[in-house]
């Protein structure tokens, strides 16, 4: 397990400043120490990004100090069992993942937590979407060119990813389930070794997101043939839409979520959920999803508790069929 790397990303405000209007059912909460944000992953990644902008955000609205710690490992689920663990007092909340709070229920033998017994869904973050990106040297000139030759040569495109049970892997694996054709997965032990050997020739292609991808797009080294989501993206407008391309959206996207440990006060999460809501809407944000890709989520309360459970189900059954398992 890597020791927790902790930021502190704001200063508690005065006791004179106004309270926060829900927390007068919930005590002194969260006032009476810093609010612990887990991230799973280590510092830098997309979902690292996202927690890092999110959180000054929520702390200014709140008005308490919130404090980062990156708790990577096993796919995530280091992080996720710690928070699964700590007491649901509304001093934790952790960023989730289909990977975290789905695949990896598929995945692991043994995981330290469950997924939706162990948690509190907060409110929606991020529908984050991959590009498909390949070497400039391969024959495939779009997506139509891509699946024409995977079907020619089945098993012959070679994709990488961060590891098995990565967003990459699994975003592979639904392509590939809802083209018909077969690719062969090669994991690496993060996204610094895929793209570096994405970019070296040494692998065909891998489903990534442009915070990894869109700097090796600009400067020539990857060609992006398609961005996995329904309109283009805007920091490369000349790249086309899976859906321009003639092919159904994935069964699933990738996505993040703000979660608390179940039995979380009702009042809390709420209050969580209102600042999560302002803080998302922010220019800070906005700037992200153009920049990343990407969707904003709105969804809370019921419809996300829906959500959970759905997203749950259907990315246990993507690592079934894709026939992946790793020990925890």
């Amino acid at each position: 397990m890597n020791i927790p790397r902790r930021t502190v990303l704001a200063g508690i405000v005065s006791s004179a400043a106004a309270p926060w209007p829900v927390f007068s059912a919930t005590d002194n909460w969260p006032r009476q120490r810093p609010i612990t944000f887990i991230v799973p992953y280590p510092p830098g990644g997309v979902t690292d990004v996202q927690a890092r902008t999110l959180a000054p955000l929520v702390s200014k609205i709140l008005g308490q100090t919130i404090v980062i710690e990156n708790r990577s490992g096993a796919g995530g689920s280091i992080g996720v069992g710690y928070a699964a663990h700590q007491p649901a007092d509304g001093y934790t909340m952790v960023i989730g993942t289909q990977a975290t709070h789905g695949a990896n229920a598929a995945l692991y033998k043994e995981l330290r937590y469950q997924a939706i017994r162990d948690f509190a869904p907060v409110h929606g973050l991020f529908d984050s979407i991959p590009l498909l990106g390949v070497h400039p040297s391969r024959p495939y000139k779009n997506l139509k060119e891509f699946v024409a030759f995977a079907k020619a040569n089945p098993g012959a495109i070679r994709y990488g990813s961060a590891g098995v049970g990565s967003g990459g892997h699994l975003v592979g694996e639904m392509f590939q389930q809802s083209a018909g054709i077969q690719l062969t997965h090669v994991p690496y032990k993060g996204v610094g070794p895929t793209i570096n050997d994405l970019v070296g020739g040494h692998i065909d292609a891998a489903f990534d997101y442009p915070i990894t991808l869109l700097q090796q797009v600009l400067g020539g080294r990857v060609r992006a043939l398609s961005f996995m989501g329904s309109t283009r993206l805007a920091s490369l407008p000349d790249v086309p839409s899976i859906v321009e391309d003639g092919f159904p959206l994935p069964a699933a996207k990738t996505w993040t979520i703000l979660y608390m440990p179940s039995g979380t006060p009702a009042p809390i999460v709420s209050a969580m959920a209102d600042a999560v809501e302002k803080a998302i809407a922010s220019p800070e944000m906005r700037k992200l999803i153009d920049r990343f890709g990407g969707e904003l989520m709105s969804l809370r309360g019921a419809a996300l508790d829906k959500f959970s459970q759905d997203q749950y189900d259907r990315w246990r059954e993507i690592v079934r069929r894709s026939g992946a398992t790793l020990e925890g």
